[in-house]
């Protein structure tokens, strides 16, 4: 009986737990990602909403809309969050919800491995190298979703493989699958059509495809009903304004009194507008893979490989499988068109693709042997022991509790109130720490008012029409005040930041 190949995944099982606890131990305390960001302290907000008063948000992500209520973030994330934030009681649980996912989608990478390629160890493999990837690691540190959109694109590739012969109940599976994914991260959205629409390809019957669509449609109704009871919309979410609008430096947290050109108003602008977002979307993509590492060394030993082989890889005969593969890659890659429609191009964004290019890398330099030792060493060592080189003299514990300290903000908090303030007042954050505002508003359930992203282009009664709309009372931590002329004082209580009150809005 041969028992090489499982105690081959068992090595590379042992130094993936082995460098994920080393970067779980030391990331915390690493200067360049802090823990939480504003994001993350969004989806800590939403998730204490969870059996209550659903997505009510009390810091304004989405000045567009207006209203309670949020659409900035699709909703399987904070309700996964939410478990966790319970367990631990503060936004800590958010970080260790994206370990646990991170974790599950090296074993779902691994089962989509084998089923796709007929090879063990690369899946768990392609996700140790991944933790070289330092947009990955920002991800991981602020407790957010891609670990866990990366899990749901791996089982879903790995679910696929084989689905036309396949129990009725793995079609179904699929669906929900799918729809899990787009209502993980909206950004997913393509992806999950693709698989959708794609499934006829690999050869469904159409009780299966009624099943897969039906599981589809079971996964998203739920946002739909919330889309149309708060919005009124079929399917709400932030970045409908800026795919839809003309200017290129539209962006989520921007306020506009008047309507912005769009689509429907200009085509040849907004044609325009993508296209330049392609040359931004392909160079950004290429200082990503420069990141990774390892991806750009597997494609030199892939093309060394093929000229020492004399040929070119052998182009796969077209069968199910095949077609099931190339489903999988064309739905890792679809985000890709609502990353140019909408001009965003942070690189950590990119880890799906990036991960799917590593592990179609693996899977041909390693064709016919399994990871060599020199490869599994050299990647477990610079993730165990890489992460050190980012770290400060601060202790990880030290970092952990510096990150969910609510001093500061209670402070504040009892400062607008001696100030005669209550909960329901705008306060307006002009101060230079973006994550402060998010924080302030997600711990203690003040209505917060980031100032908007483009409010050095507003005129002065743009932005008197800003702070009217949304009951702006208070301006905390002004370094020069943003709202000149109108007019401000200060209170009289002694705060450890300036805070001044906004009189001459009319209400």
């Amino acid at each position: 009986m041969d028992t090489t190949g499982g105690t081959n995944t068992y090595r590379i099982s042992l130094i993936f737990a082995v460098s994920l606890g080393a970067l779980f131990i030391a990331l915390p305390s690493m200067p360049r990602y802090g823990m939480f960001s504003p994001d993350a302290w969004t989806v800590y907000e939403l998730a204490r909403t969870v059996g209550g008063d659903f997505f009510r948000a009390n810091t304004a992500r989405e000045y567009a809309t207006g209203g309670a209520y949020s659409s900035a973030f699709a909703p399987v994330w904070p309700l996964i969050v939410s478990v966790f934030s319970r367990l631990t009681g503060n936004i800590y649980g958010g970080y260790l919800a994206a370990f646990f996912a991170y974790a599950a989608f090296a074993g779902a990478a691994e089962s989509f491995a084998r089923r796709a390629f007929r090879q063990r160890g690369i899946g768990v493999l392609s996700a140790l190298l991944m933790l070289q990837f330092l947009g990955l690691r920002e991800e991981l540190s602020s407790g957010r979703s891609i670990p866990f959109a990366l899990c749901e694109l791996a089982l879903l590739g790995a679910l696929l493989i084989g689905l036309e012969t396949a129990p009725s109940w793995r079609s179904a599976s699929v669906g929900l699958l799918a729809g899990a994914l787009a209502m993980t991260r909206f950004d997913a959205i393509p992806a999950a059509l693709v698989v959708v629409l794609g499934a006829p390809l690999i050869g469904l019957s159409r009780s299966r495809l009624a099943l897969l669509v039906g599981g589809f449609a079971l996964a998203i109704t739920p946002w739909m009903a919330y889309s149309w009871l708060h919005f009124h919309a079929v399917f709400a979410t932030d970045n409908r304004v800026v795919a839809l609008a003309v200017d290129r430096t539209a962006f989520v947290h921007d306020f506009h009194v008047r309507p912005q050109l769009t689509l429907f108003d200009a085509p040849s602008a907004w044609l325009y507008k993508v296209l330049r977002n392609s040359v931004t979307i392909a160079l950004a993509l290429l200082r990503s893979v420069r990141e990774t590492l390892f991806l750009p060394v597997l494609l030199v030993l892939a093309v060394v490989q093929a000229y020492r082989s004399g040929a070119h890889p052998a182009l796969p005969t077209f069968d199910t499988r095949t077609r099931t593969i190339a489903l999988s890659t064309v739905a890792t890659v679809a985000p890709l068109t609502g990353y140019v429609i909408t001009g965003y191009w942070d690189h950590r964004y990119y880890c799906c693709i990036l991960w799917l290019a590593e592990l179609f890398a693996l899977a041909y330099v390693t064709r016919g042997a399994r990871p060599t030792a020199l490869v599994l060493a050299l990647a477990g060592g610079l993730s165990s022991v890489g992460t050190l080189w980012y770290t400060t003299q601060v202790s990880p514990l030290t970092a952990v509790r510096h990150e969910i300290d609510r001093t500061g903000v209670d402070q504040l908090a009892a400062c607008l109130r001696q100030a005669g303030g209550k909960p329901s007042d705008g306060v307006v954050f002009a101060g230079p720490d973006v994550t402060s505002r998010f924080k302030f508003g997600a711990v203690t359930g003040w209505r917060v008012l980031p100032i908007p992203s483009n409010w050095e282009r507003l005129g002065r009664l743009e932005r008197d029409e800003f702070l009217r709309r949304f009951g702006a009372v208070f301006l905390v931590d002004s370094r020069r005040p943003p709202v000149t002329p109108i007019a401000l004082h200060a209170t009289s209580v002694d705060c450890l930041v300036p805070l001044q009150k906004i009189s001459s809005v009319a209400r």
